[in-house]
Order: structure tokens, then C-alpha cells, then sequence
């Protein structure tokens, strides 16, 4: 178990640095060495993977298993995905006492939907589901169920416009290229 945990770490390493490399070998590996890992990370309806997760995203270690992420979904630089909250057992010691955290554990899963795009620096708290076609701001902190085809952004995040809105006003501005 130790032995699979180093080589899997030096993997990973590994596999970040190969960002810097043009071409595609980290976005088609990187995922798969998180799979590897025990994070569910899914192909659309479309049969399309992964779009792009940057090597700074960080993912909750606690139990790898409890994240889900669909298919065409990206996830920014310094992202961090949470399953579990330690404040919670700090709270239970203060409480009942000094090992009381060990006891008590809150963990809940986190679910991304399809086609996702996850803004840079955002936290996606326990618990959290987003659903498909969602865009996450940057810098934003989620938490509960957010509906697909819309745009959240805010601490706590909120829904803010819908997809066809905020494309519309994108093609209506012609700020992009």
C-alpha cells in the first residue's frame, strides 16, 4: 500500500511536468493517473473526456472515491475540491473532549457534472453537486446542488445568469475570438 502510494505520487509528478511539453500527452494522461488515484472522472454523452485539469488543481485525499467528474469538464489552476471538513471534529473535541475528532468524521461526496468549467482559484466544498453545463467564476466557493445550464460565481456562490443568457450577451458584444 505504501510502496503503491510513493510510486503513484512520483507519477503524478511526472505527469505535471509534461504540462509544460507542447502536444497533448498531459491532457490524456493526467486523468487517467487521477483515476488511477480512485477519483471517477467520466467521458460525456458525446464520448469526449477530459477537456483540461491543470496540475495545481488540488483534490481532497481523504478518500479519492468520493469525487466525481464528467466528461468535457475543466477544471482551472489551483481549483480545490474538497470531500471532508476537519472544523467539524475540532467543533466535536471542544465539545465532548480531546479525541473526539478522531471519532467523528464529516465526509460527503462531490459530484461534477458534463461539460463543466471550473474557474480558477474556486472551492468546491463537500457535498457540493454541480450539474451539467455549469460555468463556476473564478475565486468562487460552492456548496449544495447547483442546476445545469447556468453561471455561478460568488462567496457563497450563486446562480447569477443562465448559459444561453450569458452566451447570448457574448455573441450580442462580440468579445471574444
Amino acid at each position: 500500500m505504501f510502496l503503491k502510494k510513493v510510486l503513484l505520487t512520483v507519477l503524478g509528478d511526472i505527469i505535471k511536468i509534461t504540462e509544460k511539453i507542447p502536444g497533448s500527452f498531459y491532457q490524456k494522461n493526467y486523468p487517467k493517473y487521477l483515476r488511477m488515484k480512485g477519483i471517477d472522472i467520466s467521458v460525456d454523452l458525446l464520448g469526449h473526456g477530459q477537456e483540461y485539469i491543470a496540475p495545481s488543481a488540488y483534490f481532497d485525499g481523504a478518500d479519492y472515491s468520493m469525487i466525481h467528474v464528467g466528461g468535457g469538464t475543466t477544471i482551472s489552476r489551483d481549483v480545490i475540491i474538497l470531500t471532508h471538513d476537519y472544523s467539524i471534529a475540532k467543533g466535536l473535541s471542544y465539545k465532548f473532549g480531546s479525541g473526539a475528532e478522531t471519532v467523528k468524521k464529516f465526509q460527503k461526496e462531490v459530484r461534477i457534472g458534463n461539460n463543466c468549467f471550473i474557474g480558477a482559484r474556486s472551492i468546491i466544498l463537500p457535498g457540493t453537486v454541480i450539474e451539467d453545463n455549469t460555468i463556476v467564476g473564478a475565486g468562487s466557493v460552492v456548496k449544495g446542488c447547483h442546476a445545469g445550464n447556468s453561471v455561478i460565481c460568488g462567496n457563497p456562490a450563486r446562480e447569477v445568469d443562465s448559459i444561453e443568457n450569458w452566451i447570448n450577451l457574448h455573441l450580442e458584444k462580440k468579445d471574444f475570438e
